[in-house]
């Protein structure tokens, strides 16, 4: 059950097009300008896919409003502190 209820829109997997796999990070950091400048251990890697998938794709806000600015690439403002 989620907890959030209708507060939170269903995530959608699709094999492939996971956050690790579209993202720029993944291909920034195997590059070839970072070449012999960013040296991750095969553990690191799959710790920042393993972050890229599960976490990446949550919003930074429970506003829906700053939820489609997100989508859309904007820089929401900073959570208020509780």
């Amino acid at each position: 059950m989620n907890g959030g209820g209708n507060t939170i829109e269903p995530l959608l997997t699709r094999p492939g097009n996971m956050p690790a796999d579209v993202s720029a990070l993944p291909q920034i950091l195997s590059g070839h300008i970072q070449e012999n400048k960013v040296n991750l251990s095969d553990e690191e890697l799959r710790i920042i896919y393993l972050w890229l998938d599960g976490n990446s794709s949550f919003y930074g806000s429970f506003s829906s409003t700053e939820q489609v600015a997100q989508r859309n690439g904007s820089v929401i403002p900073m959570p208020k502190l509780q």
